[in-house]
C-alpha cells in the first residue's frame, strides 16, 4: 500500500469510478489498466485504476515546509471516487491492489433526493464493470436527458453477496428504494464519557502543532488539534482549507480510523502566524482498559489560492463554457498547497 497526493481529475472521467496513477506506480503495485484497487481516504472505496499521463492547466503547485525529502506520487481520482473516499478536502489517499473482488448478484440503491423518472429511463448497462463498496455513491446516466447534469445519484445501501468490494456485471439485479439516502446517514447523538486537556506541542520556526484536548464518547472519540504556520504574504491568500493525515492506535492493539475533520476556529497572532483549531473524530470509542493512545501525524496540508489566480479561473471557465459537465467536475482553479510532512508521534495518557 502507498500514499498518493490528490490532484484534479480528468474531465473525461466525470461520474466514472476511475483513479489514475503513474504507470511506474501501477507496475509497482502489480496492476494494469482497468484493474480494481482499494482507495483509502477518510473511508474506503474501490476504483478502476488507469494511467496518469497528462497534466492540466489548473494543476496545483506545492510548497513543502517540513521534511522535503519525502516524495508522494500524484493521483487523479474522478470526482466520484474523490467523493466516495470521504467527500472532504483530502491531501493523501492510500491505494493498494484489491483482492477477492466479487461479482454483485444484486445491488440496492437509495435515491439521494426524490426523483420522478422510472428505472427504465436509467442507463444501467453503462455501469457494467463498475466496482463499489457499501456506502458508496453511484451516478447513473439518464437516457435522452437534456439536463446540464444528466445523471441520477444513488447510494449503495445493500449488496449481495456480502463482500467488501463488488463489481457490477450484466447479470447484477438492481433494486431501488425511494427514501432519502442523505437522511439515512444522519449522525447519531453520542454521549460524552470523558474529557481532559492534553497540552502537548511540537514546533519549529515556521510550524507549530499542539494537541489541546481529548473527548471520549459512547461510539467515538474526538481530538482538538491546533496548527500554527508562518505565511510570507498572509494578505494574498483567499482560502484556508486544511487536511490532516493522522492515524491512532492504543496499547491493547486497537487501530482507530479518522472519519471526520472540522475546522472550528481560525485566528492570526501578533507575530503574523495563522492558527487553526481542528476537531478530529475517530472510531471506535475507547475501551475502559486502554491507558495510552498513540497519535501519528503523517502530514498537514493548507490549500490556498492567490488573488492573481482569479483571472486565470475566469479564462478557464470561458474556455469550457460549452461543456457544462466539465464545470461540475472540479472548481477550475490553480491552487497552491503548503505541506508540512512528518511523521510526528505523540502519546496521550488516558
Amino acid at each position: 500500500m502507498s500514499f498518493f497526493r490528490i490532484i484534479p481529475p480528468y474531465p473525461d472521467d466525470f461520474a466514472k469510478a476511475y483513479i489514475r496513477i503513474p504507470r511506474a506506480e501501477m507496475e509497482r503495485l502489480g496492476v494494469s489498466s482497468g484493474d480494481i484497487v482499494r482507495v483509502k481516504g477518510s473511508r474506503d472505496t474501490a476504483a478502476m485504476c488507469m494511467p496518469l499521463d497528462k497534466t492540466l492547466p489548473h494543476d496545483p503547485t506545492f510548497e513543502f515546509l517540513h521534511n522535503t525529502e519525502r516524495i508522494q506520487h500524484l493521483t487523479r481520482p474522478s470526482d466520484l471516487v474523490f467523493q466516495n473516499a470521504g467527500g472532504e478536502v483530502l491531501s493523501l489517499v492510500e491505494i493498494e491492489k484489491a483482492e477477492d473482488v466479487v461479482t454483485a448478484e444484486s445491488i440496492t440503491l437509495a435515491s439521494r433526493r426524490p426523483y420522478t423518472y422510472k428505472a427504465e429511463s436509467l442507463d444501467l448497462k453503462s455501469l457494467i464493470g463498475t466496482p463499489f463498496t457499501k456506502g458508496d455513491w453511484i451516478r447513473i446516466a439518464i437516457k435522452e436527458s437534456d439536463s446540464i447534469f444528466p445523471f441520477a445519484e444513488f447510494g449503495v445501501v445493500d449488496a449481495k453477496p456480502n463482500s467488501e468490494i463488488l463489481v457490477i456485471s450484466e447479470n447484477t439485479k438492481f433494486n431501488f428504494v425511494s427514501y432519502n439516502y442523505r437522511n439515512s446517514l444522519a449522525p447519531q447523538l453520542s454521549k460524552l464519557k470523558k474529557r481532559f486537556q492534553i497540552g502537548k506541542q511540537i514546533s519549529d520556526k515556521r510550524l507549530g502543532i499542539s494537541l489541546e484536548s481529548f473527548e471520549n464518547y459512547e461510539d467515538e472519540w474526538r481530538l482538538y488539534l491546533e496548527t500554527r504556520v508562518v505565511l510570507d504574504e498572509p494578505t494574498e491568500w483567499l482560502e484556508n482549507i486544511m487536511h490532516v493525515v493522522i492515524s491512532a492506535h492504543d496499547d491493547i492493539g486497537t487501530v482507530y480510523k479518522q472519519v471526520k475533520t472540522r475546522k472550528v476556529e481560525s485566528r492570526w497572532t501578533e507575530e503574523g502566524s495563522q492558527c487553526n483549531k481542528l476537531l478530529l473524530t475517530f472510531v471506535p470509542a475507547i475501551k475502559k482498559d486502554v491507558s495510552k493512545i498513540t497519535i501519528e501525524i503523517d502530514e498537514i496540508a493548507w490549500k490556498r489560492r492567490d488573488k492573481k489566480d482569479l483571472q486565470f479561473l475566469e479564462q478557464i471557465n470561458e474556455a469550457i463554457r460549452g461543456e457544462p459537465t466539465v464545470v461540475s467536475v472540479w472548481q477550475q482553479q490553480k491552487s497552491h498547497y503548503m505541506v508540512a510532512q512528518g511523521p510526528w508521534r505523540l502519546d496521550i495518557k488516558i
